[in-house]
């Protein structure tokens, strides 16, 4: 996996499908649906979650990708957690 190359790209903006279409179509899907809670698997370096977030909503990124979690979690904030697609993370998650 090149974790750290794609968190690169994803964080600078670098990919200009994602800048113009792709991010804003998925906030724009879910922010009207107005969730209490939201678990975002396959997070990856967790910019989905930062953004709801900031939107007052509730809720953890989970990936399978260690190097994509710690560069979630260098971002300060802990809701991120790595657990693969087979394993429950909804118990780890409710233990915080």
């Amino acid at each position: 996996m090149n974790a750290k190359p794609w968190t690169r790209i994803v964080r600078d903006k670098l990919l200009e499908s994602r800048v113009l279409v792709t991010d804003r179509a998925i906030v724009e899907a879910v922010v009207p649906l107005e969730p209490r809670t939201f678990l975002n698997i396959g997070c990856g370096k967790g910019w989905l979650c930062r953004e709801l977030w900031c939107r007052g909503f509730n809720g953890w990124g989970v990936d399978a990708i260690t190097n994509l979690i710690e560069s979630a979690r260098c971002m300060g904030d802990v809701r991120f957690i790595v657990s693969s697609y087979s394993e429950s993370c909804v118990t780890e998650i409710w233990q915080y």
